[in-house]
């Protein structure tokens, strides 16, 4: 008779072991709808987001609903972005179950500033946390992120030069010309320049000069 005690005691221990282990556990998830359309500065748009969270029975045992919080974690410094609510709460459903799983809707309005950039891609994160009631039980947190592209036709775009063109460099001037292969250069030095004299004519003009004082001593 014991025996058949402790093996019912046994099963039902395993039995309640799977759901111990399973007491904290949770799952958010969250997604966003893309923008489809480019944003024009100065104008406010929206769009919508849902996020699911899934739960064990022992994470919403004895708690009222479990609250989630949305933030804006990352949005560009030429925009503002108001999520509305702000916060919700996850009503499980009073049926019995292993676990549960509830999707909540929320809305974020996209705001440009009106000297937003001409034309940038940035994006914007949102993150959704939930904190059950439990102690033991552990909060789930999730982000997601959308692009955001903005076209600003309320600043004027910069002019740009067209392609292919190349921007002409003005004319330059030189003091100096240089002399090309088909111009003469005249070259007038002003260092002295001297005669060449033979030793052959110096020695003629002595020859005379003897033979001239000769005659006139023999005159004499």
């Amino acid at each position: 008779m014991h025996r058949v005690l402790i093996a019912t005691l046994l099963a039902g221990l395993a039995l309640l072991a799977p759901l111990a282990s399973a007491q904290q556990n949770s799952a958010l998830t969250l997604m966003l709808r893309p923008l489809d359309h480019a944003l024009d500065g100065d104008t406010t748009t929206a769009t919508g987001a849902v996020v699911t969270y899934v739960a064990d029975a022992t994470v919403l045992l004895n708690t009222a609903g479990v609250p989630v919080t949305y933030q804006v974690s990352k949005q560009p410094a030429w925009a503002s972005v108001i999520v509305s609510p702000s916060s919700d709460i996850f009503m499980p459903n009073p049926q019995p179950s292993v676990s549960y799983a509830m999707t909540k809707a929320f809305t974020l309005s996209i705001s440009v500033a009106k000297d937003a950039p001409h034309d940038a891609l940035d994006s914007i994160e949102i993150t959704a946390i939930v904190m059950p009631g439990m102690v033991a039980a552990k909060g789930a947190m999730a982000k997601a992120m959308i692009a955001v592209h903005v076209v600003n036709t309320q600043v004027p775009c910069e002019a740009t030069p067209a392609a292919g063109a190349t921007a002409l460099a003005p004319p330059t001037t030189t003091s100096e010309s240089t002399p090309t292969d088909a111009q003469t250069v005249h070259v007038q030095s002003t260092a002295p320049t001297s005669v060449p004299t033979s030793a052959m004519a110096i020695g003629g003009f002595a020859a005379v000069g003897a033979g001239a004082g000769f005659l006139l001593r023999r005159k004499l």
